[in-house]
């Protein structure tokens, strides 16, 4: 018989992380235990969602006032005193 080792992804692993947190915070002994557990499983679950998503944007837009190249040079740009 051939065994098949099971491959974890990264959404998956971050969202056993999420998990274990909100156990650990089930039977944290202090309210400030249990609410950074909470966060850190919070957290580890945005992980997982960015995770299986790819982006939205893969680089930022060029804002065509101000990526000029430098021989761009405005008339304004050169009216400033230095």
């Amino acid at each position: 018989m051939e065994r098949r080792e099971h491959t974890v992804s990264k959404s998956e692993e971050f969202r056993q992380y999420a998990e274990e947190a909100l156990r650990s915070a089930a039977e944290s002994k202090t309210e400030a235990e249990k609410n950074a557990l909470i966060d850190l499983a919070r957290t580890w679950t945005l992980a997982a969602l960015s995770a299986e998503s790819p982006p939205l944007v893969s680089e930022p837009p060029r804002n065509p006032t101000t990526a000029r190249q430098p021989d761009e040079a405005s008339a304004e740009d050169s009216a400033r005193p230095r």
